[in-house]
């Protein structure tokens, strides 16, 4: 990602993407970017936007769809999920990253939600490693930014 300014950039790299014909070797395509596939994204925003026709980037493509929507078996329907803790991670069991983190905001050295607090310094993420990961004197289960909204 290529930030412009030298204090960083101020938003985040996101992309779409589409597989076309994905089992016909000859027809297969990938379409992905960063645009947002609305009017505005295609007439006002600064988004970038790729065809390529690959069957073996198709395949690519269409696995990592299959693994995406494999994950979601687990989630809840109507559940927020945090910018920055163990619900948009793969930890493990019980959601502990601080014990084993796979992938997702707990491990990829960001600070996702903007509040100088990266991967396990985020109470979020640590939920029960016996630290005060965020420094507000609050451990574990004990900190806000752990517990669960009770209306969900």
């Amino acid at each position: 990602m290529y930030c412009p300014n030298a204090g960083g950039c101020d938003g985040k790299s996101h992309s779409k993407w589409a597989v076309a014909d994905a089992v016909n070797f000859f027809a297969a395509a990938v379409v992905f970017g960063s645009m947002n596939w609305t009017s505005s994204g295609n007439d006002n925003n600064d988004e970038n936007t790729l065809y390529v026709k690959s069957a073996g980037l198709a395949s690519q493509f269409a696995n990592e769809f299959i693994r995406q929507w494999h994950d979601l078996k687990d989630i809840k329907e109507c559940s927020n999920v945090t910018v920055e803790g163990a619900d948009s991670s793969v930890c493990n069991a019980a959601n502990d990253c601080s014990i084993n983190c796979e992938s997702g905001s707990c491990c990829d050295g960001v600070d996702n939600d903007y509040d100088g607090l990266i991967d396990l310094q985020e109470e979020s993420c640590a939920c029960a490693d016996g630290v005060d990961n965020d420094g507000n004197g609050y451990i574990d289960l004990d900190d806000f930014a752990y517990q669960k909204d009770p209306e969900q």
